[in-house]
Formats: C-alpha cells, sequence, structure tokens
C-alpha cells in the first residue's frame, strides 16, 4: 500500500491529539489486532523532505501551530505480520511543510499481538513548535512492508506571534504617522497588516508587511502611515500561514496641529547629535533616541529650551535613529542619520 495515497485517511482515523488541558483517559489504551486498523506501505516513494529520499514514510498536517512534546506509538499489530511493524523512524518537523528539520529518531519495539496492547511513549519533542509532521522509516522489524497501528502526541496550541511592542507616532511634518512593533518570537505567521480607524469601530487595511522571522527569534519593524492627521487609531493584524488571523490592542495617535510644536537637528550627524527643541508651553519635555530596532541609546529631560541638547554619539553604530520629544501629551519624531 503506497504511503501517498494513505496520507489523508491515516490523519484522520490513527493521530489522536491532547492538549496540555485534557482530562485524563479513563480507560488503559488498548489497540486492535486487525490488519485494515493500521498504516502499512509496501513501496517507497519520494519524501515530501527532499534529504529523505525515496523511502517509507507518512506526513500528517497538523491544521496549526502546536508545540510537540510526548509521543506515544502504536506498533504494527497484526499477529500473522508482527515483523511489518517499525523498528527505527525519523521524525521531521516543519512550519509550511516544505522546509524540514530533524527533530529526533527513536526505536520502538515489536508489538505483541494481542487485543490488550497498549504501545509505548518512544519520545518526547522537548516543546519543538511545528505544523507539519513527518515520520520516516528507517528499519523495521524484518517484514516484507512496514507500518504502525496509531501515533498519539502531547501538544499544546500556541499563537504564531509574541507581540512585545507596538507603537504609533506623528511625523512631526505634520502628515503622517510612524508604525513601530517588536515582536519575541514568529511562529508560522505569513504576513502582518496595519489597519487604521478614525473612531476604533470601523477599520481599513493600510500596509501589508511580510513576516521577518518564521522561527522563535522575534524581528523588529518600522513602517510610515502618509498624508494622515487628526485623532488616529491603529492596530496590528497578524495573518499566518494557514490564513488564521491573529489581533492586537489597538494604539491611539493625535496627529492634529501642534501649533509651534517644532525640532531641528544637524542631520546626518556623527560626534554628537545637536537637537534644538521649540515648545508648545511651559510643561515637562522629555526626549528619547531609538535605533531603527527599538533600542533606546539615550533618553532624558529638556530643562533649558533656550539652549540645544548636546548628545555624544561616537559610540553609536552607523544607521538610522528616530528622535521623539514628548510635551503634554504631544509627541513630535524625526529620523536622523548616524555616519
Amino acid at each position: 500500500m503506497n504511503s501517498n495515497t494513505m496520507k489523508k485517511n491515516i490523519l484522520s482515523i490513527l493521530i489522536c491529539f491532547y492538549t496540555v488541558l485534557a482530562f485524563a483517559q479513563q480507560f488503559p489504551d488498548r489497540h486492535s489486532t486487525s490488519k485494515t486498523d493500521a498504516w502499512l506501505s509496501c513501496s517507497t516513494s519520494q519524501s515530501p523532505n527532499p534529504e529523505r529520499g525515496v523511502t517509507h514514510w507518512i506526513q500528517y498536517d497538523l491544521g496549526s501551530t502546536y508545540v510537540l512534546d510526548a509521543i506515544t506509538l502504536w506498533n504494527y499489530n497484526d499477529p500473522l505480520n508482527l515483523d511489518n511493524g517499525v523498528q527505527e523512524i525519523a521524525i521531521d518537523v516543519s512550519i509550511d511543510g516544505i522546509n524540514w528539520s530533524e527533530a529526533a529518531t527513536a526505536l520502538v519495539t515489536i508489538s505483541d499481538g494481542s487485543a490488550f496492547y497498549q504501545g509505548e511513549e518512544i519520545l518526547s519533542l522537548g516543546g519543538v513548535a511545528a505544523s507539519h509532521l513527518l515520520i520516516t522509516v528507517l528499519n523495521n522489524h524484518g517484514g516484507s512492508c512496514t507500518g504502525f497501528s496509531e501515533l498519539k502526541i502531547t501538544t499544546a496550541n500556541i499563537l504564531p506571534v509574541e507581540l512585545i511592542k507596538f507603537d504609533a507616532r506623528c511625523m512631526d511634518t505634520g502628515d503622517g504617522a510612524t508604525i513601530a512593533w517588536k515582536t519575541a518570537s514568529e511562529i508560522g505567521n505569513d504576513y502582518y497588516t496595519i489597519q487604521r480607524s478614525t473612531n476604533a469601530l470601523d477599520w481599513i487595511d493600510v500596509i501589508d508587511v511580510q513576516a521577518k522571522g518564521k522561527n522563535d527569534q522575534g524581528a523588529e519593524y518600522y513602517e510610515v502611515d502618509k498624508n494622515v492627521n487628526g485623532t488616529l487609531y491603529y492596530r496590528l493584524v497578524n495573518t499566518d500561514l494557514d490564513g488564521q488571523r491573529q489581533y492586537f490592542d489597538l494604539v491611539t495617535v493625535d496627529c492634529n496641529d501642534n501649533g509651534p510644536m517644532t525640532m531641528s537637528v544637524a542631520n546626518p550627524f556623527s560626534e554628537s547629535l545637536e537637537i534644538t527643541y521649540h515648545p508648545v508651553g511651559s510643561g515637562n519635555i522629555i526626549y528619547r533616541i531609538e535605533s531603527i530596532t527599538g533600542l533606546v541609546v539615550h533618553e532624558g529631560a529638556i530643562d533649558n529650551i533656550d539652549q540645544p541638547i548636546s548628545i555624544p554619539s561616537s559610540d553609536w553604530i552607523g544607521g538610522t535613529y528616530i528622535i521623539t520629544i514628548e510635551e503634554e501629551g504631544n509627541y513630535i519624531t524625526k529620523k536622523v542619520i548616524k555616519m
């Protein structure tokens, strides 16, 4: 029986998932001795993972991204053909079903051929994230075909994106807003959408941004929404590889007339950054300088508005920086270049 033609039915019949919130089973896990209640492959075919070549394999599309942990496997349990059971398997995982990495290999003992057979926990994947699972048979117990009866994985569903920062600021030119966000992890996500609203109820898509990460390292982003003003609401939407959407909390910016609030900067700069600011009133004035990746390199308060702020910058890495000044709830930003 060719593994390609069996793949879809096996997913619905044989693989069982238990999330971290699942209740314990009331009765022991047992498996029948029927040869039809199993996956059996008697001919090889090209594996979805090119590195595996032509072999016996079975692929599972989990339908979402999961953290995979303990795997319990019931070997082939037909009493007349126990040697068709798998002896050694390789387990590959993937987020997109195209790019694969090996998660583990495992040895599997031969089944006892009884109706009381309860399988065995063969290994733990230790919390690897995946939405596709590929099992390749490396060896069997000597039979002319190979396969197993059932597979069960302890899993926990996870969100594709862990967002740690989402920020919107009015541009100092008065004709747009800057939007920046930072993620701690990106697993199985495809792209982001920045949405804008004027009432926090009706939203329009403004910008689509391809995801950088697709791993557990996270990434940072910076975009500009041009030619807008007034009170604006922004929110970030993540679309994962399965087409599911994840919505994050909104932020508000007031890009109304900032009055005489202006900032001038020597740009580009090298050994020091000189900032001159003209305030709206007499309230507290604070400033912050961030790298394009969101790292705060300097911050402080403006005490004397009559004198420029001079900030030593010789040890800063060359590149783009963003200056933000806040006064009485109003913001002004400017992008500058360190040579």
